[in-house]
């Protein structure tokens, strides 16, 4: 786990150098990246050939997935697979925004990836595609980093209670319940997009409370983990907000003030 105290998410330099410990560890200096293409992929891999370096760990590739479209993508999908082709480190680390959907692209078929072993970072994102039977046998093996699990009572509490009903207005809460527990929403567009990635959506009970769907689902409101940070940004943010407020008009400083959020 990371020390969560002074930031809202885990930093990169302390994932790169747990990553960097644990090839040394266990003696796997000759590594192949794959980064996502963008800022948090152009960081993450950054700081990891730095420690590489540092640990005596060489790079044999360092690839960035290939974007969902444009014009280049066929040509960054034709390198990519050449350059995989040609490999023989069998321990690639992911760095970035990284999803499950973008390694089940040309470049990663015909078992170019699957003979590899992936250490994933805290920011990947697990979305499986069943449209394509899914591909839990790409991730055999793997090393996963994780956030903290965190308890927030409050939130755990509102999750257990609420409904649609209740919330007539609440696509955030509709969303949760397509995502987790495969129900229809007042939402085409929604409904759209689960069932395209492979949910077999049906009509649930307006007033079913998330907590009457626990028992058939896996879903839990006791740990939070991305979740938390950013109830822990959110905090933060009305915790500096309220010191202002309790700066900028003393008179108030005689009565009693509590934050709840």
């Amino acid at each position: 786990h990371y020390t969560d105290t002074h930031s809202t998410l885990p930093n990169d330099r302390i994932q790169a150098e747990a990553i960097g410990k644990l090839l040394r560890h266990f003696g796997w200096t000759w590594i192949g990246i794959i980064a996502s293409g963008d800022d948090n992929g152009e960081t993450q891999s950054r700081e990891l050939k730095r420690l590489a370096a540092l640990y005596g760990i060489c790079i044999e590739f360092s690839v960035k997935t290939a974007p969902d479209k444009g014009k280049n993508r066929l040509d960054i999908v034709e390198r990519n697979i050449n350059i995989l082709k040609g490999s023989t480190a069998v321990i690639v680390v992911l760095c970035g925004s990284v999803s499950s959907l973008s390694l089940h692209g040309p470049e990663y078929e015909n078992g170019l990836i699957y003979n590899k072993t992936l250490i994933i970072p805290a920011s990947f994102h697990a979305q499986l595609d069943v449209r394509k039977g899914g591909h839990l046998h790409l991730y055999n093996g793997s090393l996963v980093l994780t956030r903290p699990a965190k308890y927030i009572s409050h939130l755990r509490k509102y999750l257990e209670t609420v409904s649609v009903s209740s919330r007539p207005n609440d696509l955030l809460l509709e969303e949760m319940k397509a995502m987790h527990f495969n129900c229809l929403s007042s939402n085409s567009d929604m409904n759209d997009k689960y069932n395209y990635i492979g949910h077999r959506l049906h009509n649930c009970s307006r007033d079913d409370r998330l907590s009457d769907l626990f028992t058939q689902f896996t879903y839990s409101t006791t740990v939070f983990r991305t979740t938390y940070h950013v109830y822990k940004a959110v905090y933060a943010m009305a915790q500096s907000l309220h010191e202002m407020q309790l700066y900028a008009f003393p008179l108030n400083l005689d009565k009693k003030h509590k934050l709840q959020v």
